[in-house]
């Protein structure tokens, strides 16, 4: 069971609670700086070879990222980030 407003809560709101600078975000799960500020103006979606790491660097469920990707602004699935693995 998910506590109330916790679905609302962005990655933005998540990384801010964890008390990272969006670069400290970027180190810890091994992305661009760039690439944390996509994903939390929703110009992007993390790939999913970020979703663990990102789940550990902000001590939050895998779940409560996809929930937090899912309630980013401008969210839509075509924008998942592209990787060249």
């Amino acid at each position: 069971m998910v506590a109330s407003g916790v679905m609302d809560r962005t990655l933005k709101d998540l990384r801010q609670a964890a008390r990272l600078t969006q670069h400290d975000l970027a180190v810890a799960v091994g992305a661009l700086d760039a690439q944390v500020s996509g994903w939390e103006t929703g110009r992007a979606k993390p790939s999913l070879k970020y979703i663990r790491p990102l789940a550990t660097a902000l001590s939050v469920s895998t779940d409560e990222v996809l929930d937090a990707i899912d309630a980013s602004p401008a969210s839509s699935p075509d924008k998942t980030e592209q990787t060249d693995s």
